[in-house]
C-alpha cells in the first residue's frame, strides 16, 4: 500500500514538471515571436536556439528561426531550418510561403513555383493576403514563362491595385513580349503610384512617346515629394516647355556617395541633354538630400536670363527658408515661378525681392477677389469701392515706385479697407443664402413632388400637409433662423412620409400600374392598352372612396383586382409563364418556317397561324387564367405534336440535311469539283421530290428516295470518302504560311529560330509532294491540322524569344543607393546599364529632352 502511494506521488510531481515544462516552452516562443516582431534578433535567436537544443524536432521554433534566418538574408540557414518543418508538417501554410521565397531568393524558381501552387490549394485566403501572385509572377518571369508571369501579376493587382512594384514588374512583362506600349503604360502608372525607379526605364524605353515625357521633368529617387506635388511640378514644368520650348528638370538623390556636388549635377544635365540642342535653353534644379545640399544647373542659353548671381538669389531667397521649415515642394515651386519668369524675360534678374509676408500676400489675394465679386453685384458701389481698393495699392505701389519697406498708413488703411469690404461681401452672400433657401422650398412644395406621396399615403392628409406648409412659408420671415427649419421639416415629411401619413389599402395598385407601363414586348400591344385602361378605371374607383373605410364587398373587390393585375405582372405567376410560352411561340418565326417545310397542307398553315394569333391578341386572353388556358391550348397542341395538325411531307427528311450538307460543300478543304457536283445533285433531289412531297412514296420513287438520303447522310457522316481532300488547297495554304511566317513572328521571335523552323516545316512539304496520293494526302493533312496549328496556338515553345531587361528584385540586388544618373548605376550589382544591348537607351542626348549643352554655369547651395 505505501509502495503504491508512492509511485501515485511521483507520477503527480513528474505530470506537474510536465506542465510547467510545457509552460516555459511556450512563453519562449511567445518571447521569441515578440523579439523577432520588434527586429530584435539576436536576442530572439538565443530563445529560439534554447529550445531546438531541447528538442532538435521542435518546427514552431524551427520555423521562427526560419523567419529570423530570411530576415536578415541568410537564405540557406532560413532554407536548413525550413526544411525540418517541412519535413514534420508539410502542410503549415506559414512555412510553405516562407520557404517558397527563400527559394526565390536563392533563385531555384521551379520549386518556389511548386510550393506557392501548393499554398494555393491549401489556403486560398491566405494565399491572397500574402499575395503569393506577386512572387510567383517574378519566378515566372524568371524562367522565361511571360504568359503566365502577365496572368499572376494581373491577379495581384485585382487583390493590391496601389502596389506600385507589381505595375513596374508587369511593365518587363510587356517589354520582354515587345509590347512596348503596354509596358510604357504601366511604368506610368506605377511612377504614378510612388515607384520613382520607373522614371528611368521610362525615359529609357519610352522617350519616343510624347504622353510620358512629363514623367522626365521631376525624377524624385530620394522621395522628398509625394505624388501629388510632384505632378503639379511636372504639369508647370512641362506646360511651360510646351509654350516656350525651354526645358527644366528637377532631380533628386538621397546621396551623393562622397562625388562632388557641381560635378555630378553637370554630368547629368549633360548626360540628359536637357534644353533644345541649337539653343541649349535646359536648366537643371538638382538636390541630394543627406547632405543638404542644392544645385542649379544652367544651360548656355539661359545664362544671360539666369546669371550665377541671380540663381544664387533663387537658392537663399525662396528655396532654403522653405526647406528649413520642412516645405520642399513649396521652395521648388516658388524657385520654379521666378526661373520661369527669368526665362520669359518678364522679370530682370536686378527684380528678384524677397517674399513679402504671408498675411500681406492673403490680404491682397482676398481684397482683390472680394472687390471683384461686388463689382458683379451692386454697381452703384463702383466708385466707393473702387476708392476703397486704391488704398489697398498703396503699399504694393510705394514699395515698387519708392522703395518703401513700410507704411504704417497704408498697413492700416489695408486692413481697414479689407475688412469693410469683407462685411459688405458677407451681407451680400447672406443674401443668396437666404434667396437660395427660397428657391429650394418653393421647389420642394412643387405638387409633383406630393403626387407620388398621395399614391400611397391617404391623399387628403398628405393635401393638408401640403397646405400648412404653403402657409407656412407665406408667413415666415426671410431669414435662415425661421426658414431652415422650416425646409428641414419639408424634407423630413418627404423622405419618411410613413411616420408622417396613413397608407392608402389601394397603394398597390399605383404601383401595378407602373409595372404595367413597362411590360413592354413581354404582352401585346392590344393587352397592354386593355390593362392601362382597366387599372386607371379601377383606381379612379377606389380613389373615390380612399377618405372612408371600405365596405367589405370594397375589400374584396381590391384584393381581386390586385391578385388579378400581380397574376399578369408578375414573372414566375403561372398566368404569366403560359402567357409568355404562347406568345413566343406565335412570334417564333422559325417554328412556322420549319412547319411549312417539313410538313403537309401549306396553304392551311397560313390562315391557321393568322386565326390562332388573332384569337390570343383578343382582350377575353386577360379575362382569367382558365379563358388563357383554354385559347393557348391549341397553340401549345400545335407546337408539341404539330404531325397531328399537319401530317410530313414524304421529303422531310432530306429537306433537314440541307444546313449541315451547306456546311461540308462550303468547306475548302474538300475538292472543289466534288463539292459542287454534290450541290447540284441535293438541289436536283430536291425538286425532284418536291413534286411528290404531299403523297405517300412508292415503288421507283420511294427505293429512289431511300438511296438518295443514304447518299447524303453518307457525306455528312464521311465527307472525306466521298469528296475527297484539295490537295492543291492544302499545298497553298501551307505555302502561305511559310511565306508570313517572318513578317508575323520576327517582332518578338529571333530571326534564326523562325528560318530553323521555317526550313523544317518547308521540307516537310517537299517531301510529302514527292509521295504517292494517299500518303501525300496523310503528310499534307498533318502539316495543316496538326502541325501549323500548334505553331499558331503556342509560337513561343517554337521560336525563341528576342532578349529583354529583366528587373530584379531588391532581395537579390540592389539599385544603387546614389543617383540614377551619375556613375551608371542600375538595377543590377555591378555598374553596367540597366538594359540589355537591344535596348534603346544611351548616354548621349537621345533622351527624351532635346540635346542642350552646359558650361557649369549656375550656383550651390544649401539648408
Amino acid at each position: 500500500m505505501k509502495k503504491q502511494w508512492i509511485l501515485i506521488g511521483l507520477a503527480f510531481w513528474a505530470s506537474v514538471f510536465v506542465i510547467q515544462a510545457q509552460n516555459t516552452r511556450e512563453n519562449m516562443l511567445l518571447e521569441a515571436k515578440k523579439l523577432l516582431k520588434e527586429e530584435k534578433y539576436s536576442a530572439a535567436e538565443v530563445y529560439l536556439n534554447s529550445l531546438i537544443n531541447e528538442n532538435p524536432q521542435d518546427t514552431a521554433a524551427h520555423l521562427l528561426m526560419g523567419k529570423l534566418f530570411f530576415a536578415r538574408s541568410y537564405y540557406q540557414n532560413a532554407l536548413e531550418s525550413l526544411e525540418i518543418v517541412q519535413k514534420n508538417v508539410p502542410e503549415n501554410i506559414e512555412m510553405l510561403f516562407y520557404l517558397a521565397r527563400t527559394y526565390q531568393n536563392l533563385e531555384k524558381f521551379e520549386a518556389e513555383i511548386k510550393l506557392l501552387n501548393q499554398l494555393e490549394n491549401l489556403n486560398i485566403e491566405y494565399a491572397k493576403q500574402v499575395d503569393i501572385y506577386f512572387y510567383r509572377g517574378f519566378a515566372h518571369l524568371s524562367l522565361d514563362s511571360l504568359h503566365l508571369a502577365e496572368k499572376d501579376y494581373k491577379r495581384s493587382l485585382q487583390l493590391f491595385p496601389e502596389e506600385n512594384s507589381t505595375y513596374f514588374n508587369l511593365g518587363v512583362v510587356y517589354f520582354y513580349q515587345k509590347e512596348t506600349d503596354k509596358a510604357c503604360q504601366n511604368w506610368h502608372t506605377a511612377l504614378e503610384k510612388g515607384h520613382n525607379k520607373a522614371a528611368q526605364f521610362l525615359m529609357e524605353a519610352c522617350a519616343d512617346k510624347v504622353k510620358f515625357r512629363s514623367f522626365f521633368f521631376v525624377n524624385d529617387q530620394a522621395n522628398m515629394l509625394n505624388n501629388a506635388e510632384r505632378k503639379q511640378l511636372e504639369s508647370k514644368i512641362k506646360a511651360y516647355q510646351d509654350s516656350t520650348s525651354t526645358q527644366i528638370a528637377v532631380i533628386t538623390v538621397a546621396s551623393l556617395e562622397g562625388k562632388d556636388l557641381e560635378q555630378t549635377s553637370l554630368s547629368i544635365a549633360q548626360k540628359l541633354g536637357i534644353g533644345q540642342k541649337n539653343k541649349n535653353n535646359g536648366l537643371l534644379i538638382f538636390i541630394a538630400k543627406n547632405e543638404r545640399k542644392i544645385r542649379l544647373e544652367v544651360g548656355y542659353g539661359l545664362e544671360a536670363a539666369i546669371p550665377d548671381l541671380a540663381a544664387k538669389r533663387i537658392i537663399n531667397d525662396y528655396m532654403t527658408p522653405a526647406f528649413k521649415a520642412g516645405n520642399v515642394y513649396e521652395g521648388i515651386d516658388d524657385a520654379l515661378d521666378v526661373i520661369i519668369k527669368l526665362a520669359s524675360g518678364e522679370f530682370k534678374p536686378d527684380d528678384i525681392q524677397p517674399v513679402w509676408t504671408t498675411n500681406k500676400i492673403l490680404a491682397y489675394i482676398f481684397s482683390g477677389f472680394f472687390l471683384l465679386l461686388n463689382l458683379t453685384r451692386r454697381r452703384s458701389f463702383y466708385w466707393i469701392l473702387l476708392l476703397i481698393f486704391s488704398f489697398l495699392l498703396l503699399e504694393l505701389g510705394g514699395r515698387e515706385l519708392f522703395g518703401f519697406t513700410s507704411s504704417r498708413i497704408a498697413s492700416l488703411s489695408l486692413y481697414i479697407s479689407l475688412g469693410i469690404i469683407i462685411l459688405y461681401s458677407l451681407s451680400n452672400f447672406w443674401s443668396e443664402v437666404i434667396r437660395g433657401l427660397k428657391v429650394k422650398i418653393e421647389d420642394a412644395l412643387k405638387e409633383e413632388k406630393w403626387q407620388k406621396i398621395k399614391e400611397n399615403y391617404m391623399p387628403h392628409e398628405v393635401a393638408d400637409k401640403q397646405a400648412s406648409f404653403s402657409h407656412q412659408y407665406k408667413n415666415t420671415p426671410g431669414t435662415t433662423l425661421m426658414l431652415r427649419p422650416l425646409y428641414r421639416k419639408i424634407l423630413a415629411t418627404q423622405d419618411k412620409p410613413q411616420e408622417h401619413f396613413t397608407a392608402r389599402p389601394d397603394a398597390l395598385l399605383y404601383q401595378l400600374k407602373r409595372e404595367i407601363e413597362f411590360l413592354g414586348k413581354k404582352v401585346f400591344t392590344a393587352h397592354q392598352t386593355e390593362l392601362k385602361q382597366q387599372i386607371k378605371t379601377d383606381i379612379a374607383y377606389f380613389d373615390a372612396l380612399v377618405a372612408e373605410p371600405f365596405s367589405t364587398e370594397n375589400t374584396q373587390l381590391l384584393k381581386e383586382k390586385i391578385a388579378y393585375y400581380q397574376k399578369i405582372t408578375h414573372q414566375e405567376s403561372e398566368f404569366n409563364q403560359l402567357y409568355t410560352r404562347s406568345k413566343d411561340i406565335i412570334l417564333d418565326n422559325q417554328f412556322w418556317k420549319d412547319l411549312k417545310n417539313h410538313h403537309y397542307q401549306t396553304e392551311d398553315l397560313g390562315k391557321h397561324q393568322e386565326k390562332l394569333s388573332n384569337d390570343f391578341k383578343s382582350a377575353k386572353t386577360l379575362e382569367s387564367l382558365e379563358t388563357l388556358q383554354e385559347i393557348s391550348k391549341p397553340i401549345l397542341d400545335l407546337h408539341q405534336n404539330p404531325s397531328q395538325h399537319y401530317p410530313e411531307r414524304s421529303d422531310a427528311a432530306l429537306i433537314r440535311l440541307e444546313s449541315k450538307l451547306n456546311y461540308i460543300f462550303n468547306n475548302p478543304l474538300f475538292l472543289e469539283s466534288s463539292r459542287e457536283k454534290e450541290r447540284v445533285q441535293y438541289k436536283q433531289e430536291i425538286n425532284y421530290f418536291k413534286e411528290f412531297s404531299e403523297k405517300t412514296l412508292e415503288g421507283q420513287n420511294a427505293a429512289k428516295f431511300l438511296q438518295s438520303l443514304t447518299h447524303f447522310e453518307k457525306i455528312i457522316k464521311e465527307p472525306k470518302n466521298v469528296l475527297g481532300y484539295d490537295l492543291e488547297f492544302l499545298k497553298t495554304e501551307i505555302e502561305r504560311f511559310l511565306s508570313t511566317m517572318n513578317s508575323k513572328y520576327n517582332a518578338v521571335y529571333t530571326q534564326g529560330s523562325i528560318t530553323t523552323k521555317r526550313a523544317n516545316l518547308k521540307k516537310g512539304l517537299d517531301y510529302a509532294l514527292k509521295l504517292d496520293k494517299d500518303s501525300k494526302t496523310t503528310k499534307l493533312l498533318d502539316l495543316y491540322l496538326q502541325e501549323i496549328p500548334k505553331i499558331k496556338a503556342n509560337p513561343s515553345h517554337y521560336f525563341d524569344k528576342i532578349p529583354a531587361p529583366v528587373y530584379v528584385p531588391s532581395s537579390t540586388s540592389s539599385y544603387s543607393s546614389g543617383s540614377s544618373y551619375s556613375s551608371g548605376s542600375s538595377y543590377s550589382s555591378s555598374s553596367s546599364s540597366s538594359w540589355s544591348s537591344s535596348s534603346s537607351s544611351s548616354s548621349s542626348s537621345s533622351s527624351s529632352f532635346g540635346g542642350g549643352s552646359f558650361g557649369g554655369g549656375g550656383a550651390s547651395g544649401g539648408w
